[in-house]
């Protein structure tokens, strides 16, 4: 008997189902470091100096690399993608193991940034050194910045991904906060 993965038989064969569940194991652990390899991979490409090709508002690092270098640079990492890439086909890891759909991993990161936002708007500025003043004109720019995200969650929520119950997002934004649910804590 032999485990067959993504349609193909892969490089492992035996007769024991417990060994068999193994190799699935095996298989999945390889396919997650091999999907952590390509991620730093993806951020070793950031960092090589592309102009922020994602229109970033902090740079991730200062473009130092000579062009020379980081040509050299950009063809290995092609080159160990297509190896990567190569070997997962001989291995029968899909290139779409362990992936969750787009629309769930944009609702969760602006979840976080909305959660940011409110935690932002609850910090105390004039302990941090802030005037009155100050620390109401930083509120209005997290009030500003959460509608914002808000706008985009409902956006997102209109791809047919929906939170599950309790816990909706309000319209600025955050999540319904302990107090407009009569659980505050103080």
């Amino acid at each position: 008997m032999s485990v067959v993965a993504a349609g193909r038989e892969s490089v492992f064969s035996g007769g024991d189902q417990g060994k068999d569940m193994g190799r699935v194991a095996g298989l999945r652990s390889l396919a997650v470091s091999f999907r952590y390899i390509d991620t730093l991979l993806g951020t070793v490409e950031d960092a090589l100096g592309n102009p922020s090709p994602r229109n970033r508002a902090f740079c991730h690092c200062i473009p130092d690399i000579p062009a020379a270098e980081r040509e050299r640079l950009e063809e290995g990492i092609r080159a160990l993608r297509e190896r990567l890439k190569g070997e997962m086909d001989r291995l029968g890891i899909s290139s779409h193991a362990g992936a969750v759909p787009a629309s769930r991993a944009v609702r969760a990161d602006l979840a976080t940034i909305a959660i940011t936002l409110e935690e932002l708007t609850r910090k105390d500025w004039t302990d941090l050194g802030w005037t009155q003043e100050g620390a109401g004109d930083l509120r209005s720019v997290f009030a500003g910045l959460q509608e914002m995200v808000g706008d985009l969650l409902d956006t997102a929520g209109s791809s047919g991904c929906r939170s599950p119950p309790g816990n909706e997002w309000d319209k600025r934004g955050g999540r319904h906060t302990l107090h407009e649910r009569g659980e505050e804590n103080g």
